[in-house]
């Protein structure tokens, strides 16, 4: 009873001091604000697939080498079969590409793909899942890597 008290009193302090759109992201702050979360799926039984992603805070901010110069560089490993992810706060993810990623089938050998930028109320909304997979046909040494993007809800 005391969180919902404490909760009214600071929303309804905000809302006198700044206006409703203040309110109510103190509302959701205290709350716990909806998340984005990024799953890598290495779809690959044999081989591993690594690479740099970028993500920024402003959907307004679309180009590649925008986002990359003002926005969030993450690195990433994904073993064979292996699912990898992580969450971030809506408003810390708002556009998402990935830059380089490579299959890593043997030395001299490691096909690559990217992505576009991908953006918040286009491409995915704020709560989605963005699900992107890395996959290549089925051959001993495969010469090229798929990488899709896909988006899903969150079971509840």
């Amino acid at each position: 009873m005391r969180t919902w008290i404490a909760l009214g009193s600071i929303t309804g302090l905000a809302l006198f001091l700044t206006g409703c759109d203040a309110a109510l992201a103190v509302a959701g702050a205290v709350a716990g604000s909806p998340n984005i979360t990024v799953r890598l799926v290495n779809a690959s039984p044999d081989f591993r697939v690594d690479g740099t992603l970028f993500y920024g805070d402003d959907q307004n901010v679309i180009s590649e080498a925008l986002v990359r110069e003002f926005g969030t560089e993450r690195t990433f490993d994904v073993g064979p079969g292996e699912v990898t992810s992580f969450s971030r706060d809506c408003s810390d993810l708002e556009v998402i590409f990935i830059d380089d990623a490579d299959l890593r089938v043997t030395i001299g050998v490691s096909p690559d793909d990217s992505t576009r930028v991908f953006i918040d109320g286009i491409d995915f909304d704020c709560g989605d899942i963005l699900v992107f997979t890395f996959s290549h046909d089925d051959v001993d040494i495969p010469t090229t890597l798929n990488l899709t993007f896909r988006t899903e809800q969150p079971s509840n």
